[in-house]
């Protein structure tokens, strides 16, 4: 996606990624019905690797229809879900019904969070979505010191 120095594209292909990125919440359930969920050891494997506790702050990025919503949700971490489509997060709202667990329908780009109030930001499958220009540096500004970016999916092919 990227064209010249890293980080720029062009016009086309930024308005192309903005286009293709909201046509999952048209589907939401069938996006729900055809992606493979993850394992229920993930949210271990990622706290542990990143020394995560109860009561950390972790962004989730593209919650989609809430698949890795679920898995973190109930091991006790302040747990801020976010998606571009409305359809999606209320997919993601029904299935997780953990109280530590909030849902936002913004863009990553968009998401109003102060400097440092996350322990992690997690994306699966959805990262590559995100303005290249922001992506890096917008998560390092909002993880406090010795915070962790976990992603997983096309992005780090």
């Amino acid at each position: 996606m990227a064209t010249g120095t890293e980080g720029t594209e062009s016009e086309r292909d930024r308005n192309k990624r903005h286009y293709q990125r909201t046509l999952f919440d048209g589907i939401a359930a069938r996006y729900e019905e055809s992606r493979p969920g993850y394992p229920p050891e993930i949210a271990e494997f990622v706290a542990t690797t990143a020394g995560l506790g109860p009561g950390a702050a972790v962004l989730e990025v593209g919650c989609g229809t809430g698949q890795l919503t679920e898995r973190l949700a109930g091991s006790g971490f302040r747990l801020t879900a976010i998606d571009i489509g409305p359809a999606m997060v209320a997919a993601a709202r029904q299935r997780v019904t953990d109280a530590e667990a909030s849902f936002e329908i913004t863009s990553f780009e968009d998401l109003a969070a102060a400097d440092a109030s996350f322990d992690l930001v997690i994306s699966s499958a959805a990262f590559h979505w995100i303005d290249p220009e922001v992506a890096f540096s917008k998560s390092a500004r909002l993880l406090r010191p010795g915070g962790w970016l976990a992603l997983s999916g096309p992005q780090c092919a």
